[in-house]
């Protein structure tokens, strides 16, 4: 027994380090691709485009410029945040500082260090449960589940890793005050308070989730366990319940309705339940439901893995019923891993205990006979063999999310665009272009409405350059409130005012006003009316495009039937490096490195070795293009012989300003003038509206 206990704690400094050094095998994807990973002077691209978010609040704590109102977000209202800012932006801050290393560098590393601590609330846990082998089994398959290790290695720049180290650590200091009988009983309850606290300063995004996850094995605890005198459980629940009314007062009169809301709206989002607009979570990657064989991937390693641990937690429940309500933060969570595949990590640690319970109860099944103890470690041999297959394949394909040639544009338009510029990009490169280019932007992933979704997309899918450029100035000079403005003088209702403000807004100011007689008599009223569609007075306006935001959903967003609600999700597929003769043309694709390969005579695509029947091939020249026509219907091959590259795509996309400044590389210099040209991959336009001379119409 002395000896087990002995080894204990050097089976546990086993367990981090091969955790640690699992995450920091992927530092060598720097090392080993710097081209692809790097940008400016040897600067490290984050794997994760939210890290961004973190890194830019960092870089404010740092310059001591960090405030609760953040002017450059969500343009022109800006962007309130908490007064104390995200422990993870703090952390990195100090860091660097202490340090004396680039906030990038710092930001590579915490995450691989964070997410490898979980190896000690993980082993608590599992202790409770089955004692020391069950404490280091659940450590290490919780440590080194693939889903978790991907979302904390080095370069994933997030809340993640601390995520799920916060809600472990305040399962086990509850644990340990429910199972304590001594009055040392509240030193662990005091530590699951502090860590709660601490969580909440970590994930500050979601006050409720994070509120549910840590506090519920308190609950738990309260209800099985927690049995003192009438004196002590009388000042117990007294202090609880005083502290439970100061945190309400300090928190307002509305608190508690006003997290009911968040709680609704957060349900409602990750459901993907849709009002007038669009649901982003429709089109988020990490808001998507999974497979069961791509949740078993991320948890386990495999289907096996994940029978084994679910056959583990049945186990669990039938041995212990009561106690493992002290799961229930991770069983909640976990459950909402079916929904969207951002919470998929919350059900590893759940899965990781089921595992090491079913390898302790074989083990100690009976020492007499060595079959169960074989049982035992061909499960824990097997579990680990398919985690560990699994984060290799998984560290293959991991790649910086941000591009470097992107990147360094968005650090020259620091240079290139005036201080008070705002910057109209596609909302997932907002946080890098905030940080690099210190300039405003309309919308990021943070403060991603379902309104300001589609305020977005609009240019990127409108048919005239024209419209595109009044549309941005419209929105950069009233925002959110213009557009209320416009849906209660234009129709009443979304579905009726939206389509109305974008004619009128194509139409220009001339003919606008004519257009604009039969809602308003007077030409007093129209004029006014004018003077708000095209206003004068805006800060500099430049639209970023890249071939990133060419492969989001600009199109089915851009152009939502708010009649039907509805959208056409179309065929898009950038292509570079094409090589073309007489009567073939082949490329390479953006998406998923495909190859591109076409019959210039036939029309016949092959696509990633599908084959596609073309309706035309049109060669961007200037002034005019050239067209082959093939046959009435199919998809359309667009060629920019001047930047050897040109997109896939389906008809209708052809019709539109991302196309034709993006793919086409032509503008109308009337309302879009070129800053920097790169086409296929990144181009910046100054933006130019018409203004209405504010005159009697």
């Amino acid at each position: 027994m002395r000896k087990a206990q002995a080894i204990t704690p050097l089976l546990l400094i086993l367990v981090l380090a091969l955790s640690l050094g699992v995450r920091l095998s992927y530092y060598s994807l720097w090392d080993e691709n710097p081209d692809r990973n790097t940008f400016s002077d040897d600067i490290p691209l984050l794997i994760n485009m939210d890290g961004y978010f973190y890194l830019r609040m960092a870089e404010q704590i740092q310059q001591g410029t960090y405030d609760t109102l953040d002017e450059k977000s969500v343009y022109p209202q800006g962007a309130s945040r908490r007064s104390v800012p995200p422990l993870l932006s703090s952390i990195t801050a100090w860091t660097s500082s202490m340090f004396s290393m680039r906030l990038e560098d710092a930001a590579l590393l915490i995450p691989a260090i964070i997410g490898s601590l979980l190896v000690f609330p993980m082993f608590f846990v599992g202790r409770f449960y089955g004692g020391n082998l069950a404490g280091i089994c659940a450590a290490l398959f919780a440590a080194i589940g693939p889903g978790f290790v991907e979302r904390s290695t080095v370069g994933f720049f997030d809340t993640d890793g601390g995520n799920i180290f916060f809600a472990a650590t305040c399962a086990a200091m509850f644990m340990q005050f429910g199972a304590r009988k001594s009055w040392k009983r509240y030193l662990w309850l005091a530590g699951g308070f502090v860590s709660y606290g601490l969580f909440l300063l970590w994930w500050d995004q979601t006050l409720e989730a994070v509120s549910a996850v840590a506090l519920l094995p308190l609950v738990a605890a309260l209800l099985v366990d927690y049995r003192p005198r009438r004196r002590e459980a009388a000042i117990f629940f007294a202090a609880l319940a005083v502290a439970g009314l100061a945190f309400i007062f300090l928190q307002g009169s509305g608190f508690i309705g006003a997290s009911i809301e968040r709680a609704t709206r957060t349900l409602a989002y990750v459901k993907k339940e849709t009002t007038a607009f669009p649901n982003p979570a429709m089109f988020v990657g990490e808001q998507q439901r999974l497979q069961l064989s791509l949740i078993s991937e991320r948890t386990m390693g495999s289907m096996i893995g994940m029978i084994l641990g679910f056959a583990g937690l049945t186990l669990l429940v039938w041995k212990q019923r009561l106690r493992c309500l002290y799961l229930s933060g991770f069983i909640l969570t976990g459950v909402m891993s079916f929904l969207a595949a951002r919470f998929v990590i919350f059900l590893i640690p759940l899965l990781a205990l089921g595992i090491a319970y079913l390898i302790t109860w074989l083990w100690s099944r009976d020492n007499e006979q060595s079959i169960w103890r074989l049982a035992a470690i061909g499960c824990f041999a097997l579990a680990l063999l398919l985690q560990m297959m699994t984060i290799y394949g998984f560290r293959q394909v991991s790649v910086a999310s941000s591009h470097p040639e992107i990147t360094e544009v968005m650090l020259k338009l620091k240079d290139l665009t005036p201080d008070n510029s705002v910057l109209w990009a596609n909302w997932d490169i907002a946080y890098p272009l905030m940080l690099y280019s210190d300039r405003a932007t309309i919308v990021d992933g943070q403060s991603r409405t379902a309104e300001r979704f589609w305020i977005n997309c609009v240019p990127f899918a409108c048919a005239t350059q024209r419209q595109a450029a009044n549309w941005m100035q419209f929105y950069v000079a009233h925002g959110e409130e213009g557009l209320q403005k416009a849906k209660n003088d234009l129709g009443g209702t979304w579905a009726a005012a939206l389509p109305r403000l974008l004619d009128l807004l194509a139409m220009g100011p001339d003919a606008a006003g004519e257009s604009l007689r039969q809602e308003f008599n007077s030409p007093e009223e129209r004029g006014a009316m004018l003077a708000f569609l095209f206003p004068q007075d805006t800060p500099p306006i430049y639209l970023l495009l890249d071939h990133s935001s060419m492969h989001s959903p600009w199109y089915t967003v851009g152009r939502w039937d708010f009649a039907n609600n509805h959208g056409i999700l179309p065929t898009i597929n950038l292509f570079i490096s094409a090589m073309v003769d007489e009567h073939n043309l082949k490329a390479l694709a953006f998406r998923f490195s495909q190859l591109i390969t076409i019959n210039l005579d036939t029309g016949v695509a092959m696509v990633g070795g599908r084959r596609h029947e073309l309706s035309k091939f049109i060669t961007l020249e200037s002034p005019d293009n050239t067209i082959r026509t093939y046959r009435d219907e199919g998809n359309v091959i667009g060629y920019n012989p001047m930047a050897r590259g040109g997109a896939f795509t389906s008809p209708q996309v052809v019709d539109t300003v991302i196309y034709q400044l993006l793919v086409a590389d032509k503008n109308d210099s009337s309302y879009f003038s070129k800053v920097y040209d790169q086409p296929i991959l990144v181009q910046c336009w100054q933006v130019s509206g018409d203004h209405y001379p504010q005159q009697t119409n």
